[in-house]
């Protein structure tokens, strides 16, 4: 008996969702993210060189890096969206636009800091398929494709060390890295929403693309000389009266390199939340619905600036739709 009464094909579900003057209807959304933001691989730092011993002149140090990660930090962004939908058929056209910008840095004492910089971008349209399970529970399965734009800089400075038995060298080093992306390709998801009770329900979503795509990359790394008054205070600041004869670079220039390449590279993302929203019919034509979720997204090996690692974002998503 509750597979009979539940089990509804998409006609049944027709009679009861459709009005008079047809099925076709216009739904139209607005998202606002509060999602962390961060990107694995992006770390900063001095490194320390202790001279140990002399072999025909070549010094032979040991080396120590001291690195910092990029902190992980909240920024807002948004997503809108336009569908056209058919109730009859359970058909669907779906066109969705995400945005989210912002900058994190972090810094080891005043001369070791860092500062990066994104833009994130993705434009979706797919084809949905809505159908109903019971009364109770309905899934829509998605595909089509997924285009996304991915800009990255991050600049960092920070003075290397080189103890020796008699000085303290110092050496100034500054990068610049910038990284732009522009990917497309397919994606499949699937969403579901159950009513628990009166106007809520729970409802959840899950996809997957692949995007084919090329990074720009460009890598910029300086070697400016030291200050008369940069070397001062870095005596000053040494407790050690051993470390008092320090110097840094002599040179009257800098020494600079810079490289510029391409590289092809399909990515792989994931999208996933889970969230419950309100909804309710207003003057019989349009129906209005607010919610709340957490959602997940991340884009496998994204970082070619240095080295490798993921781009995860995960946070809040506030949304509102408006079908009419």
């Amino acid at each position: 008996l509750f597979l009979n009464s539940t089990a509804l094909t998409a006609w049944d579900w027709a009679d009861v969702f459709c009005s008079d003057d047809g099925c076709t209807q216009w739904v139209v959304s607005a998202d606002a993210l509060y999602w962390r933001v961060k990107e694995q691989g992006l770390k900063f730092g001095p490194s320390l060189f202790v001279e140990v011993e002399m072999i025909e002149q070549i010094s032979m140090a040991e080396y120590e890096h001291t690195s910092k990660a990029i902190p992980r930090e909240f920024h807002w962004g948004g997503r809108l969206g336009i569908s056209r939908e058919n109730r009859l058929s359970g058909w669907s056209l779906d066109g969705y636009w995400t945005h989210l910008v912002g900058s994190c840095s972090s810094q080891i004492a005043s001369q070791n800091q860092a500062k990066w910089r994104f833009q994130f971008d993705t434009l979706d349209l797919h084809l949905g398929y809505l159908f109903y399970l019971n009364r109770c529970l309905q899934m829509k399965g998605i595909f089509g494709l997924e285009a996304g734009w991915i800009k990255q800089k991050i600049s960092s400075e920070w003075l290397d060390k080189l103890l020796t038995q008699s000085d303290l060298l110092f050496r100034h080093v500054e990068k610049k890295n910038r990284s732009s992306y522009s990917g497309i390709g397919p994606k499949i998801g699937l969403l579901a929403e159950w009513q628990l009770c009166g106007n809520w329900n729970v409802y959840g979503s899950c996809t997957g693309a692949a995007w084919l795509g090329q990074f720009d990359l460009h890598h910029h790394k300086r070697e400016p000389s030291l200050s008369s008054s940069q070397l001062e205070s870095l005596q000053a600041a040494s407790a050690n009266p051993f470390l008092r004869r320090q110097h840094g670079h002599s040179e009257n220039g800098s020494g600079s390199a810079f490289s510029h390449k391409h590289r092809q590279k399909t990515q792989y993302v994931i999208d996933a939340a889970i969230g419950i929203k309100w909804q309710d019919l207003f003057c019989n034509w349009y129906d209005i619905s607010l919610g709340v979720a957490y959602e997940y997204y991340r884009i496998f090996d994204q970082n070619q600036l240095e080295h490798s690692g993921d781009l995860i974002m995960d946070g809040i998503t506030l949304s509102g739709q408006v079908t009419f």
